[in-house]
């Protein structure tokens, strides 16, 4: 472990330094008037800059999702009530829900999106330390993190707050695990009789079911695909003389049934699921002067030469339902994240918080921090390697370094290991999901996945096959979500290194020209913090990414329910004589968004990427990011003016010497110019027995 640094006499106390200059940084005079010009505080300032701005914006549009979720609750109970637990929103044609439950999952996404963004920019803003807690870090040789979301500080800063933070990061599970599936479309699946039949079936020849071969399943009665659907007669003439009445009505109206090839009509009728159609004729070449029908019962043909197949169509009935236990756990967290954010922001000014680069700096260069004298030139990666080295004179390294060199090795290499692991899932599951489809029949090209639905249940996409998947439908929607989760891990690592890398882009201008600093509370001519993260174009540009990919995950792998028709057009009823489902719960993907989510994952790495190979210009201060101790070796001026964090400042070699050695720092500008500024060409660190005071 580093020994923690040690200190020379002639720096003031400590206990000077306890005292943080936080917020405005520095006490207004009671009188308004005798607040000068540079530190009054615009009505923009006041009201619309700065981090507090972007905690209200998020803590209301918190409390907007929550009350959209209590109206849509409200309205979906009311008008149409709430049955074992799921209540339905709308209903009608399934090509038109199909198409509205797309839409309303995009609105869920956009709502997910902007609550937990919010709820990630509370935990960044409260898991920054205050000035009392970076003392004591850096008197322990560590370090912490400003202007963004660090897990690590969390051992560091008091435990309220940490425990603040944590909930904050545990409710968001909930959201990512279950928000996408609270709305779910319910499709048709009908169940259908079949008949092997003469030709002159349909123009009215006589026909005998008594005499016709029936397929018995290896029962000694017959099974529900050949029964009324609430028949339960195992007595075989009653059986058949009820049987009698359904195939005259097939034959009287199978003159409109629409006809299929036997290739098509096989692609229909081999799934499962049977959407858009029930009974079904096949018309064999085989003739038969008596009886015209030659088969019934399940789906096997025995022998009979088939020409072609008449089929009924239907205009089945869809709807998008929402679950009630869902529901309640969403609005539970949600109620939670509010309470919590109004709990930040009512403490916020009291924790004295650290929450961006320029607080920081504003706080070291008004109450100077002992700690980092005579290691100006520290930089992030090598900041306990300078502290080690401290009051040693070093020349100025003018290389260009990458914006990439503002975030951790360990922390790109963590998410590039996340990033190649939920590939290889999503590579394994796609190239299944894909195989599968292809072995339905289905044409690959991208017209033929296209046409299966973007987000859409397609028969022949199911993730789980058999009944017993439908028996718990919060699980359903889990296993439909774990995508999410890690969605969520990277897009949080993704932002924080796109942060600490535009935060150590606005750093490097301070060496070209004056600017004022970027603080959580502006006064005067100081600039406000980000409102997301990073400069507002990139902010809404990222935001949008994310949204899109969220979505289109959330339309790759869905929770879907089928509820089975009888072939009167009824809910099938459930009885101890026939087990089957009449609701069958099951998760569905997309082919389609499968390809369009890992493009949107390609385009969001490529970014990083290309960010990170961007390079600062030359003769830019050391790279100091989030680092608090960066920051304060930065932050030792020649003259300490507690008006100078209103003003503009720049970096650069202040203080010149015989030897030619001198100190980069950042310093007030005056009159158009650095005073003490000397362009800096070669610039070395300051040894230790030249002090500020010479």
């Amino acid at each position: 472990m580093q020994s923690p640094p040690q200190y020379s006499s002639q720096y003031p106390s400590t206990q000077s330094l306890l005292k943080p200059a936080l917020g405005k940084y520095a006490e207004v005079a009671a009188d308004e008037h005798a607040v000068p010009e540079y530190r009054k505080q615009s009505f923009k300032q006041k009201y619309l800059g700065g981090i507090k701005r972007t905690l209200r914006f998020f803590a209301a549009i918190a409390c907007v999702v929550l009350i959209v979720n209590l109206s849509w609750l409200g309205y979906a109970k009311s008008h149409y009530g709430i049955v074992n637990g799921f209540g339905i929103i709308q209903e009608g044609e399934c090509e038109e829900v199909k198409n509205l439950s797309t839409w309303y999952h995009l609105l869920i996404n956009i709502l997910s999106t902007l609550l937990l963004t919010g709820s990630n920019a509370f935990m960044a803003a409260y898991s920054c330390p205050s000035r009392e807690e970076v003392d004591k870090a850096h008197q322990r040789g560590r370090y912490m993190h400003v202007g963004g979301l660090s897990f690590g500080n969390l051992r560091r800063i008091a435990k309220r707050k940490g425990l603040v933070v944590l909930i904050l990061a545990i409710s968001s599970v909930p959201f990512h695990l279950l928000y996408n599936s609270l709305v779910f479309t319910s499709l048709a699946t009908n169940q259908y009789y079949w008949s092997v039949v003469t030709e002159d079936f349909s123009t009215g020849a006589p026909f005998n079911i008594t005499r016709t071969s029936i397929d018995y399943y290896n029962h000694t009665y017959l099974t529900f695909d050949a029964t009324p659907p609430s028949t339960t007669l195992k007595d075989s003439d009653d059986l058949a003389q009820i049987m009698d009445g359904y195939w005259m009505d097939m034959q009287r109206n199978a003159s409109s049934w629409q006809r299929l090839e036997n290739k098509d009509c096989i692609k229909k009728y081999e799934n499962a699921f049977i959407s858009g159609r029930r009974n079904v004729l096949l018309v064999s070449s085989t003739k038969n002067d008596t009886n015209s029908v030659l088969m019934y019962g399940s789906w096997t043909v025995f022998d009979y030469p088939i020409e072609y197949c008449l089929n009924q169509l239907t205009t089945d009935t869809c709807s998008i339902n929402f679950s009630m236990t869902i529901m309640i756990v969403v609005l539970s967290f949600n109620a939670l994240k509010v309470v919590l954010m109004l709990w930040v922001l009512f403490r916020f000014d009291a924790e004295k918080i650290l929450a961006s680069v320029g607080d920081a700096a504003a706080s070291f260069l008004t109450h100077e921090d002992p700690t980092t004298m005579q290691m100006c030139l520290a930089d992030k990666r090598n900041i306990r390697k300078d502290w080690r080295a401290r009051g040693i004179a070093r020349p100025f390294n003018p290389k260009r370094h990458h914006w990439g060199t503002a975030v951790r090795v360990k922390r790109i290499v963590f998410f590039l290991l996340l990033m190649i692991f939920t590939f290889c899932v999503v590579l394994f599951f796609g190239v299944w999901g894909f195989v599968h489809v292809k072995n339905q029949g289905i044409d690959l090209t991208p017209s033929g996945l296209w046409s299966m639905g973007f987000g859409t249940l397609n028969q022949n996409a199911l993730v789980i096959y058999g009944s017993e998947a439908g028996n718990n439908p919060i699980s359903m929607a889990i296993v439909a979500n774990i995508p999410q989760i890690f969605l969520a891990a990277v897009y949080l690592m993704y932002m924080g290194i796109m942060s600490a890398m535009f935060l150590a882009q606005d750093w490097s201008r301070f060496a070209f020209k004056g600017q004022t600093l970027m603080v959580s509370t502006p006064s005067g001519k100081q600039r406000g913090t980000w409102l997301l993260g990073a400069p507002l174009i990139w902010g809404i540009i990222l935001l949008v990414l994310q949204t899109l990919l969220h979505w289109f995950i959330s339309q790759s792998l869905f929770m879907v329910q089928a509820i089975t028709y009888d072939k009167d057009g009824k809910v099938f009823v459930n009885n101890d004589d026939y087990p089957n489902h009449s609701t069958f719960t099951n998760c569905g993907y997309s082919p389609i968004a499968i390809i369009f989510s890992i493009v949107a994952a390609f385009i969001l790495l490529f970014s990083l990427v290309i960010f990170m190979l961007r390079r600062f210009p030359a003769g830019t201060p050391p790279v100091v990011s989030t680092c608090t101790a960066a920051i304060s070796a930065a932050c030792h001026p020649m003259v300490r003016d507690e008006d100078m964090i209103y003003k503009e400042l720049r970096w650069g070699v202040s203080g010149g010497f015989p030897n030619g050695l001198g100190i980069c720092r950042l310093s007030q500008v005056k009159r158009g110019r650095l005073e003490g500024h000397i362009r800096l060409r070669l610039g070395v660190h300051l040894r230790s027995d030249m002090d500020e005071n010479i």
